[in-house]
This record gives structure tokens, sequence and C-alpha cells, in this order.
């Protein structure tokens, strides 16, 4: 109960931006699961802390609890927790240049990946995958990976936690008439009730406001916008952005 506590408390803190005290609440729950032996609550929580580390600017740190995550599934794929590990890991990998190390993520996951995944974490992969891919240069499986993302599984973003990525991607690969139209629309109703999701997913679909605006007044309205919420963003989410170019330079 007291490790379930902490592990929400710290997702609580993720939501709200408060990346140095979820990783204390991660930091406190990862102790007690490492003494009782519960291997992959501490995969989760080493995950949880991985990406936190990355929010906050701190690659080193992201790749160093990435990569200390235990194999708690020995041959069998282990969900979205292995999935995150992955993207901490490839992100880290990404923002210091290290293309092969990028590449050999990618390749790693997919190859324990199961052939039926639940379609929320295949999504979730295929725009997490975009970024990793855009972070080394390969625009065109970048584009691939999001287009998979956006369009294949519903048209919809599937799980609340990847609404931000979605929009994003959507935003950049959506083609001119009906069907930018139909992201507009989509990237608007999540502006109606932007405070409803968590701070990375709001700047996120302020980003996609960016991206899916179609004359100077808009843009004007959407940088406005973003620039605000930017002002209390993670150091880490801006870098990050800014250099998958959804945020201007």
């Amino acid at each position: 109960m007291t490790m379930r506590l902490l592990a929400a408390l710290g997702m609580l803190n993720t939501c709200e931006g408060r990346y140095d005290d979820a990783i204390a609440n991660f930091l406190h729950c990862h102790k007690l699961a490492s003494r009782a032996g519960i291997e992959t609550i501490v995969a989760s929580m080493s995950g949880n802390i991985a990406l936190s580390y990355g929010r906050l600017g701190d690659y080193n740190l992201q790749l160093e609890w990435a990569t200390r995550a235990p194999n708690a599934w020995g041959a069998d794929f282990g969900g979205f927790v292995e999935v995150q590990i992955a993207y901490s890991k490839g992100m880290s990998h990404g923002m210091q240049g290290r293309t092969r190390d990028v590449e050999d993520v990618i390749s790693a996951l997919e190859s324990r990946m199961e052939l039926t995944l639940p379609p929320w974490i295949e999504q979730a992969w295929h725009l997490w995958k975009a970024d990793l891919f855009t972070l080394i240069g390969r625009k065109a499986e970048a584009f691939t990976s999001a287009r998979l993302g956006v369009t294949s599984l519903g048209g919809l973003p599937l799980s609340s936690s990847f609404v931000g990525a979605y929009d994003r991607w959507l935003a950049a690969t959506s083609q001119p008439g009906p069907e930018r139209a139909k992201a507009r629309q989509l990237i608007e109703m999540h502006l109606s009730k932007l405070l409803e999701f968590d701070t990375v997913d709001q700047v996120e679909i302020l980003c996609a406001s960016l991206q899916a605006a179609e004359n100077g007044t808009e843009r004007i309205q959407a940088e406005g916008a973003l620039r605000e919420r930017m002002r209390h963003a993670a150091p880490g989410l801006a870098s990050l952005l800014t250099r998958l170019r959804f945020i201007p330079n």
C-alpha cells in the first residue's frame, strides 16, 4: 500500500510538472520495492525516474536510471514499462548525438515486442519512435512512424497520456484538405479543455496548434500561448521539442 501511494504521488507530481518531487517519490518507492525483491515495481520506478530526469534535461542521469532498470520479465515482453525505458534510453542518446545507440535501442525493443500489442501501447511507440528518428535525422522513418501512430489505429489518441504527442504529430503529418481540417478540429477540441491535461500535454497541444495555424493571426496567437506556457515548463521538455522542431528556435 505504501508503494502504491508513493507511485501515485509521483505520478501526480509528474502530471503537474514537479519533477524533483516526483523523483523523490519514485526513489522512495524504488527503495522499498528493491528491499522487497519486487522487480516489476523496481523496473517501473526506474522508468519513471529516468523519464523525469529527461524532462529536467539531465540526460546522463536519465540514461543511468533507464539502464539500471532490471529485466523483470525474462523472455516475455514487459509492456509499456519496456517502451518507456527504451524511449528514455533513446532520448538520452539522441539528445547527445549518439545516432547508432538510438538505432540499437529501437531494434532491441522491437525484437522483444509481441506481434499483437494493446493498441494504445502500439500507438504510443509509433509516436515516440517518430521522436527518436527525428532526433537522429531520419525524417522519412519519423514521418512513416508518426503516420502509423495517428492514422492506423482509429484516428484518435487511445490514451489520455499521449494526447499531446498525438496532436503534435497529427499537425505535422496531416495532408492539406479534409484531413488537415479534421486534424484542426481535433486539436481545437483539445485546446478548449487544455487545463484537463497534464503539463507536458498542454505544451504539446499548443505546439500542435502552432503547427496547424493557417494564417498570421492564428500563428501569432498560438505562439503567444505557447510562449506563456513554456515559461513554466521543465527545461528538458523545451530542449526536446526545440530539437524536434515543434518549438521555433
